[in-house]
């Protein structure tokens, strides 16, 4: 995706007041408020832009696209919560130990919960009562996507998913052992709910965005998590800076807070950081598939020769760290590996016909100097340093 600098950073300026509590300024000549609400919409923004917009005096058929996207996140927060809470009602009248992830705990952070969007509900359980879960589950209506295969089971009503994990994702990480033992990083949070202690919910979140920026990339609600937690969480920094060292990802969180910085606490971008903040801003909230598959493209040429050829062989049969991240069963299963390669090109084959087409589309118009655009970027932003 590709947005003026223009719109861009009128977006930015919009972001900043609301979370400062100052009234944004009306549009600049020149500014484009549907490329405004675009960019906005592909970093699910644009309900907390609506915020800094209605304050800043915008009516009519320009505050029109925010103010439907607002109303469409609080219904949607106020589902989200309510299911949460008849979720939490059932675990703990089961004496079942949960832990909430993600967004669920960062939207305290922001000046409205519900400027924090979110797309479904993720809990962290102990493995020993999926099964108990899954009863649960089934009582309460939810259909069963997935159970045991992976690190996380997923349950589906319409409108609401909801996931259950046994493990967080330590991919990417210099350390993948960091996260092999969660639950000694959490607190208690009432009754048999616990939470993740807020240095460690900090880490988490840069863990979760690095694993996006590495793959498919990642966008500014990334950094406005991180800004927040800079800014308005008592973190304990020499902590946080330790486990970073020992996660291996310390250049990165640098990079992270560097780019968050200059995105929404008003400090100025030297020319790496202003490259990574680009990237970023056209990535949008989870990246994009071009990246996804150029990021393929970059992991494969040195040790195949940099050749599109190879490129595309290491598309089809992903080597086992890649894989992992799709198939999580490999980290205890490796010997797994070729009936999981076997599993993925018959995904794409039967399951996904239009996305096998248009990745092929893309995969063409490709060239190999993206490959080395992409890995400029990893380099300046420390991934896996």
């Amino acid at each position: 995706m590709t947005f003026s600098p223009e719109n861009s950073e009128y977006l930015l300026t919009v972001l900043r007041a609301v979370i400062n509590g100052r009234t944004a300024p009306p549009p600049p000549e020149g500014v484009d408020l549907k490329e405004v609400y675009e960019l906005a919409d592909a970093h699910r923004l644009a309900p907390m832009a609506y915020h800094g917009l209605y304050l800043a005096g915008l009516d009519g058929e320009g505050l029109a696209p925010f103010r439907a996207a607002h109303r469409s996140e609080v219904k949607l927060s106020a589902l989200l919560g309510s299911e949460f809470r008849r979720i939490a009602d059932k675990l703990e009248s089961a004496g079942i130990e949960y832990c909430p992830l993600k967004g669920y705990f960062t939207r305290e952070l922001y000046p409205d919960p519900a400027m924090r969007t979110m797309s479904d509900i993720d809990i962290m359980i102990h493995a020993e009562d999926s099964e108990r879960i899954r009863e649960i589950m089934d009582g309460m209506g939810y259909g069963c996507l997935r159970y045991m295969l992976d690190d996380d089971d997923k349950y589906k009503r319409p409108g609401l998913l909801v996931e259950f994990h046994r493990a967080l994702d330590s991919d990417g990480l210099g350390d993948p052992s960091y996260y092999r033992d969660p639950w000694r990083l959490t607190e208690p949070a009432g009754g048999h709910m616990r939470r993740l202690r807020v240095s460690d919910a900090y880490l988490y979140t840069a863990a979760h965005a690095l694993k996006h920026f590495m793959s498919s990339g990642t966008g500014l609600r990334s950094l406005l998590d991180i800004c927040l937690y800079m800014t308005k969480a008592p973190i304990d920094r020499e902590y946080v800076d330790e486990a970073a060292k020992e996660m291996g990802m310390s250049r990165f969180l640098r990079s992270m807070e560097k780019a968050a910085a200059a995105a929404f606490c008003g400090a100025e971008a030297d020319a790496d950081t202003r490259e990574i903040l680009d990237f970023m801003i056209g990535s949008g909230v989870i990246g994009s598939r071009d990246t996804l598959i150029t990021s393929n493209m970059m992991r494969s040429g040195a040790e195949n020769g940099g050749t599109k050829l190879s490129y595309f062989m290491k598309l089809l049969f992903p080597p086992f760290r890649s894989m992992k991240l799709r198939y999580p069963v490999l980290r205890d299963a490796p010997a797994l590996l070729p009936v999981m390669h076997i599993r993925r090109l018959l995904e794409l084959a039967f399951l996904k016909p239009d996305r096998r087409r248009a990745a092929i589309e893309r995969f063409g118009s490709i060239e190999l100097s993206e490959a080395e655009k992409l890995k400029r970027i990893h380099e300046i932003a420390g991934v896996g340093k």
